[in-house]
């Protein structure tokens, strides 16, 4: 049954997304979900959207690709209450009727037992407006990564002749036009925890054996060359917001929810979902956008234990960043075992308390301005989430200074040894942030020699860790640590290298000579020649090189 239909032109990318809802979501009782409501509801939202209601749509798989095809449209939706359970058949039905991968999400709409049917409704819609903003995000024109592995369904004679049995499963992928990561170390390769990426050349390779597709790559590529269908940064951005401001408006929290256990978030629950592929690609960051925005935020991890683990750690750590930041506002961090957020408060700037919740609890919610889009790249998600919560202070917090130090700080400090540095400046283009820079200019003790000056912004460093292995000299050390100094951008020494001399051919600041035979020595058995003329050259390596 077809409930509305949108206009748009005839080409399959350039058609609104459309919504294919199983007729198991829509019963029609008063007070419950119903069609029109929800047409209504979404086209407030996205005007050019098309709702279709598939009687049994999770039983009856036969009619879906023609239905498909007939929409013309790279961007679809599904919704039904057998969503998590039956997510992977969906997709692949969909994959096979010409759909990308990142075009297509399945929302599992399977409500609490006793919820009431009103709040069901309005958090079925708030999930299926933050599945229309991912996929709107979404970029359908690209390649698939996937990687297949037998699936745990049970074997039927038709599924062995069709190969069904076979999961496909999401990976990380590399686009190497997009890659801005320059160095013998990059971001991505640091980020990944099962060591899936090497970085041959100039290109990266991805081990689809070793990849389980966490996203971590995703999270710590700036550039966007890192990909993973259907959970780019900007994809989760934007559901990530539509569901943080309907959580406002309907004073309950969001959950940032491994994709294997979306099914622990019921509808008409205390909370909203946000998919990930899994908690191994979030920072703390996006947990404080979350708050600074006004909502209670928690997290679920699936049964594997770094997950969960990282879950719980991550929820601690964010706990205490907040208790530090902003004190009224802590308990709006709720651990994982909890089963129900804080009082968050109504929109518009107006503090209203949630069932159950005093009038007091509800007065800690900060409502500053209006709703701001989260973003979840670091640094930026924590230096804005906390500069948004400091601003959010109240005259009795305590605002002395204020430093943690933890694993999952999202920020880093950098250290370099002076003594070890050669100057070689490698450290510099080995960060995607900028963190690290590097100026010739006379010492500080005034004295004529020269010192190449390393100079380090704590507020535009994401902890990546980039600038240690590009080390030659292993004299950068990083630790990851968050505090009240992390929100500066103002650049301050780390280092001084003292310089015996420029280069006599382009006037470059040359290292200190003894440093200069380091290096030669470590020449002397691969390239002789450029070891010779390291040693009592006036000349540096550049131009060594080019001689």
């Amino acid at each position: 049954m077809t409930v509305a239909d949108g206009p748009g032109s005839t080409a399959p990318a350039a058609r609104a997304a459309a919504v294919l809802l199983c007729s198991d979501a829509v019963p029609h009782q008063p007070g419950e979900l119903s069609p029109e409501m929800i047409c209504d509801a979404l086209r407030r939202h996205a005007p050019d959207v098309r709702v279709f209601v598939v009687p049994d749509l999770c039983s009856r798989f036969s009619e879906l690709p023609a239905t498909v095809r007939a929409l013309r449209t790279g961007r679809v939706v599904v919704g039904c209450r057998q969503g998590h359970a039956k997510r992977h058949r969906i997709t692949g039905v969909l994959r096979n009727s010409g759909v990308n991968r990142a075009g297509a999400q399945v929302v599992d709409l399977t409500p609490d037992e006793g919820a009431r049917p009103h709040d069901v409704a309005e958090q079925s819609i708030a999930r299926l407006r933050a599945a229309l903003a991912r996929v709107s995000h979404a970029d359908i024109g690209g390649p698939v990564w996937e990687s297949e592995a037998l699936g745990p369904a049970r074997l039927s004679r038709r599924n062995l002749f069709s190969l069904d049995y076979l999961a496909r499963r999401p990976v990380a992928g590399w686009t190497g036009e997009r890659c801005a990561g320059r160095g013998a170390s990059r971001a991505c390769v640091q980020a990944c925890p099962h060591q899936a990426l090497t970085l041959a050349g100039p290109s990266i390779s991805v081990d689809t054996a070793s990849c389980t597709g966490c996203g971590a790559c995703v999270a710590a590529c700036r550039s966007g060359a890192m990909g993973m269908n259907g959970a780019s940064m900007a994809e989760l951005e934007a559901a990530a917001s539509t569901l943080v401001e309907d959580a406002r408006r309907l004073s309950v929290g969001v959950a940032i929810v491994c994709s294997a256990a979306t099914h622990d978030i019921p509808l008409g629950g205390p909370w909203l979902a946000l998919e990930v592929p899994s908690l191994e690609m979030v920072s703390v960051g996006w947990l404080l956008q979350v708050v600074a925005a006004g909502a209670s935020v928690t997290t679920r991890g699936c049964r594997d234990e770094a997950c969960e683990g990282r879950g719980r750690q991550l929820a601690l750590l964010t706990s205490d960043i907040v208790g530090l930041v902003a004190p009224r506002l802590r308990s709006l961090v709720i651990g994982p075992d909890a089963s129900a957020p804080a009082c968050p408060g109504g929109d518009g700037g107006l503090a209203v308390p949630a069932p159950g919740c005093s009038s007091a609890e509800a007065e800690v919610t900060p409502r500053r301005g209006p709703f701001r889009a989260l973003q979840f790249r670091e640094p930026e998600a924590t230096v804005h989430a906390l500069t948004e919560l400091t601003d959010q202070q109240m005259p009795e917090d305590n605002q002395l200074p204020w430093r943690l130090e933890s694993p999952l700080a999202p920020l880093g400090e950098i250290v370099i040894d002076a003594a070890r540095c050669s100057g070689c400046g490698c450290c510099v283009p080995a960060c995607p942030t900028g963190a690290i820079s590097a100026r010739d200019e006379p010492e500080s003790s005034g004295l004529s020699r020269e010192a190449l000056d390393l100079q380090f912004a704590p507020a535009a460093c994401s902890a990546c860790g980039a600038c240690v292995p590009s080390c030659p000299e292993a004299a950068v050390s990083l630790r990851r640590a968050v505090g009240s100094s992390s929100l500066s951008f103002s650049r301050r020494t780390i280092a001084e290298v003292p310089g015996d001399d420029r280069c006599g051919s382009c006037g470059k600041l040359l290292g200190r000579r003894d440093v200069a035979n380091v290096v030669a020595a470590k020449l002397a058995s691969s390239h002789p020649e450029i070891a010779n003329r390291l040693r009592g050259q006036d000349r540096c390596p550049d131009c060594l090189l080019t001689v």
